[in-house]
């Protein structure tokens, strides 16, 4: 099948909403990956939103720079940028969803999310 778009004149946050978070959360992810081993000089192995570290000194490194990688990348106000590339309004009518009140300083000493 094949489904052609047709430009419409209103937004339907409730789509945008459901469109955008799936790919938020695995660029989020990835940009996680991205700063916290692009320059990590160790073999290590990635697949999709995770990797593989060897044991020892090696991983405890590693799981650091996730770590750090993590906050980095859930510091950058994704939806911020969001709203402002489809020319959306910069307005709590907007915003993006908040679950919870997760300090991104506690994702450094999490025993849950590295394990």
């Amino acid at each position: 099948r094949v489904k052609v778009q047709e430009p419409i004149d209103a937004i339907n946050p409730s789509k945008v909403f459901v469109s955008a978070t799936s790919n938020v959360t695995h660029l989020t992810d990835a940009a996680a990956l991205c700063a916290a081993l692009w320059d990590y000089d160790c073999p290590w192995i990635g697949i999709h939103d995770a990797c593989g570290l060897p044991p020892g000194k090696l991983l405890d490194e590693g799981v650091d720079r996730l770590r750090n990688g993590l906050v980095e990348a859930t510091s950058y106000n994704v939806w911020d940028q969001f709203r402002l590339d489809n020319n959306l309004p910069l307005d709590p009518t907007t915003n993006g969803p908040i679950i919870g009140d997760l300090n991104l300083e506690d994702i450094k000493t999490s025993t849950y999310i590295f394990s």
